[in-house]
């Protein structure tokens, strides 16, 4: 998971709300749901909000992250999110926010706008899966868990493709490459799952941001 810093509420967001009061998100015309999402995507510098694949507009949906049916105000700018979208799959392989639904409680679920979500998550580097951070407290380390699961994080899919990229870290940094130009070339080249690629660089090759 990567930390989210939301921007200003768009304009056309707050022109909209401000010239229809008791409006919802499903209201909404399809124009405004459209620019919305492409200034979501723009925040999240095309990265799903929850397992950080590379996301375009035809390939996510914007997210709630308190669901529609909890929230009270379903166009809260700071509750919107765009989440990769894999609805459609078998229930075992779907993730993030088709995966969740409607699930949500929020003493146990992280999000990706807290300060501390990066802190909390490290990666099995055999495995691929995402974990608690050994070092965790038990309230923090629930969290983590309850996290993980609501959003299927370790789908075989995501597990699989996770440790592709760190092999391919692996195979970078060992080949001689620094740390930053590794980063620099995930990044830039927008490789899926940069928050393995900076948890990785830190945990073992002393990557500074």
């Amino acid at each position: 998971m990567l930390k989210i810093n939301k921007n200003n509420i768009p304009k056309e967001l707050v022109d909209y709300k401000k010239n229809n009061t008791k409006t919802t998100y499903k209201d909404i015309p399809n124009i405004l749901k459209s620019s919305l999402k492409k200034s979501l995507l723009r925040e999240q510098n095309y990265y799903c909000c929850y397992c950080c694949r590379n996301i375009d507009d035809y390939n996510s949906n914007i997210e709630h992250i308190v669901p529609q049916k909890i929230v009270k105000d379903t166009l809260d700018y700071n509750n919107l999110l765009v989440s990769c979208n894999s609805s459609g799959r078998n229930k075992s392989e779907m993730t993030c926010n088709a995966y969740k639904s409607d699930k949500y409680n929020k003493d146990l679920f992280v999000s990706p706008l807290d300060d501390d979500c990066e802190s909390l998550f490290q990666f099995n580097v055999g495995t691929g899966d995402i974990e608690s951070v050994n070092e965790l407290n038990i309230k923090k380390r629930k969290k983590v868990e309850y996290t993980i699961k609501v959003l299927n994080l370790n789908a075989r899919r995501l597990s699989s493709e996770r440790k592709s990229i760190i092999k391919m870290l692996t195979s970078m940094c060992m080949g001689g490459l620094d740390a930053k130009d590794a980063y620099a070339t995930m990044n830039e080249n927008k490789y899926d799952f940069l928050d393995v690629t900076k948890w990785y660089l830190k945990s073992f090759y002393n990557l500074t941001l």
